[in-house]
């Protein structure tokens, strides 16, 4: 019991102290403009209060509705700023989740040197403000791992993981590819091997899948494809597989092909014989 407590307080603690400091980052760094893709995610939360994803006049389904969704309260009462504050929920809640599953491993004092600088990782603190999916996922991520460690044990472990996975994939729908597999994989180890070690993860993903059904069935209506996840699919496709030098696969956006000259001389942007439309069309 005593040590049950020791850690809570210490998960507790880890989290109060992110909280903290990254609401003061956050506070420090406001009020500011949208950024980058911030109005995709906030023009997806518009819809959902309309009753709707997609546009209703054509198919735009670029990202997943996870995120949407937890703006969509923010979006309502107009205070978009709310959603930059949330992130430090989510990050203090990421590195209370990183301890827990470090002090697995190590001593409870090594695990929380290890969460102070993991706390510093450049990628997702440059995120923290932004009104982006990257600290949610960062979050989600931790979060699954702790549980599905205790999967085997606990039916509770096992549900919350399947929950925090399937809006991981409907965040990041990439992670609906992934989750397939993972089903795939775990179904064929259980036939072969015939034994229960792989059953409890295999159920996690299973009712995970079941989470995200309703989303590809909504997809599955307006497109009329099986486990559509994403129209992004494609024309990321697209870029990845670019045969040109000095392209490493990062996508790009046609007006930013359009303002690089060697972008443009490449995929002939805006000439009316659009190389790169056609490229993307026989992905499509």
């Amino acid at each position: 019991m005593l040590l049950k407590n020791r850690i809570r307080v210490v998960a507790l603690g880890t989290w109060l102290v992110f909280l903290v400091a990254d609401e003061y980052r956050i506070r420090c760094g406001l009020p500011r403009e949208l950024f980058g893709d911030e109005w995709r995610y906030i023009y997806y939360a518009n819809n959902l209060l309309h009753g709707y994803f997609s546009p209703t006049d054509r198919i735009f389904l670029w990202n997943g509705p996870g995120y949407p969704l937890i703006l969509v309260p923010f979006v309502k009462v107009d205070w978009i700023d709310g959603a930059r504050h949330a992130n430090a929920v989510w990050h203090s809640g990421a590195m209370a989740y990183a301890w827990l599953i470090l002090r697995v491993r190590m001593s409870e004092w090594w695990a929380v040197g290890a969460v102070v600088l993991l706390g510093l990782y450049p990628p997702v603190n440059e995120h923290l403000p932004l009104l982006y999916t990257e600290v949610f996922c960062f979050f989600l991520v931790t979060a699954w791992i702790f549980h599905i460690m205790r999967a085997p044990q606990s039916s509770t472990h096992r549900t919350v993981a399947a929950f925090y996975f399937a809006i991981l994939c409907l965040t990041k729908v990439v992670f609906g590819v992934v989750l397939m597999l993972f089903i795939l994989v775990l179904s064929v180890d259980c036939l072969l091997r015939r034994t229960q070690r792989s059953w409890p993860y295999l159920l996690h993903a299973v009712l995970a899948f079941v989470l995200c059904v309703p989303y590809l069935v909504y997809t599955y209506r307006i497109t009329g494809k099986l486990f559509y996840w994403s129209s992004a699919g494609p024309n990321t496709f697209y870029w990845l597989t670019s045969p040109y030098p000095d392209e490493w696969g990062d996508w790009y956006h046609q007006g930013w092909v359009n303002q690089n000259p060697i972008l443009r001389a490449h995929h002939k942007a805006g000439d009316g014989g659009n190389i790169s439309r056609a490229r993307f069309a026989q992905h499509s």
